[in-house]
C-alpha cells in the first residue's frame, strides 16, 4: 500500500487547517476571557466611572478658569517687567546725570581752590 503525493499534501493541508483551527479557537476563547474581566471591571467601577464622566466637565471649567488666570498674571508681569525695565533705565540715567554734575562740580570746587591757594601762595612769595 503506497500513499500518493497528492495524499500527502491533502494530509499536510488538512493538518494545518486543524492545527489553525485550534489555535483560533483558543484565540478566540482568551479575547472572551478578556471581555468578560473588563466587563467585569467596568460593572464593578460602574458608579466611579459615571461619577468622574460627570465632574469632567466642572473640572474642564476650572482647568479653563485657571489657565485664563495664569495668562492674565502672565501679561500682568509682563507689563511690570517693561515698567520696571523703563524705571530703571531712567533711574541710572538720572543717577548718570547727576553724577555728571556732581563731578563737575567738584572740578569746579577744585579749581577754584587751586586758584585760590596760587593766588595765597603767590602773594605770600611776593611778600619775602
Amino acid at each position: 500500500m503506497y500513499i500518493s503525493l497528492t495524499d500527502l499534501a491533502w494530509f499536510i493541508l488538512f493538518s494545518f487547517a486543524v492545527a489553525i483551527s485550534v489555535l483560533l479557537i483558543i484565540a478566540l476563547a482568551n479575547v472572551i476571557g478578556t471581555i468578560k474581566k473588563i466587563n467585569t471591571i467596568l460593572e464593578k467601577n460602574e458608579n466611579n466611572i459615571n461619577e468622574t464622566l460627570s465632574t469632567l466637565p466642572k473640572v474642564m471649567d476650572n482647568v479653563h478658569q485657571s489657565t485664563e488666570v495664569i495668562k492674565d498674571g502672565l501679561f500682568k508681569t509682563e507689563d511690570t517687567i517693561d515698567a520696571l525695565t523703563t524705571t530703571v533705565f531712567n533711574t541710572t540715567h538720572s543717577v548718570h546725570n547727576k553724577t555728571e554734575t556732581f563731578l563737575n562740580y567738584i572740578v569746579i570746587v577744585a579749581e577754584l581752590a587751586k586758584g585760590l591757594y596760587e593766588y595765597f601762595v603767590n602773594k605770600t612769595g611776593e611778600k619775602k
